[in-house]
């Protein structure tokens, strides 16, 4: 991976917070909801619409790798919820655009390790459960960056 300069570094983190202002966001988003429709989660129509050309156009520029990691939401009967055929296609379609350009991508869905202890309120991470995650992120994603 290569290690940009700090100023680089900064001026690239300081670009990124401004265009991932919730201004600049879409209304939907089709991984944050349950049920998905077909034309909320169509990939070619809403890619050129995203932040996510710019983010990995600037990170480049920026000599800096992006990584993408899909945290898996909140089990319920101890397996991952259900995602619909249009979600697993969008989802599908995401992390080739993203490896095609040079990010990493890691997707946490149906990881057995990531058990309902691990969750606090909807999908955030109880705290207590913070340093145990962790580990469990760290094994998984330190051999990507290798």
């Amino acid at each position: 991976m290569v290690e940009p300069d700090r100023r680089r570094r900064q001026a690239f983190i300081d670009e990124m917070n401004g265009r991932l202002d919730y201004r600049h966001m879409r209304p939907v988003v089709a991984a944050d909801i349950g049920a998905v429709v077909d034309r909320e989660a169509d990939f070619e129509y809403f890619i050129d619409r995203s932040v996510l050309p710019l983010m990995i156009r600037d990170a480049q520029r920026a000599g800096i790798t992006l990584f993408f990691v899909r945290v898996q939401r909140r089990p319920e009967g101890g397996r991952p919820p259900g995602q619909s055929d249009a979600l697993r296609r969008y989802v599908a379609r995401l992390r080739e655009y993203v490896l095609l350009r040079g990010a990493l991508w890691r997707d946490d869905t149906g990881d057995a390790a990531l058990t309902i202890d691990l969750y606090s309120d909807g999908d955030h991470l109880a705290r207590e459960a913070r340093p145990r995650y962790t580990g469990l992120f760290w094994n998984r994603v330190h051999p990507l960056l290798q």
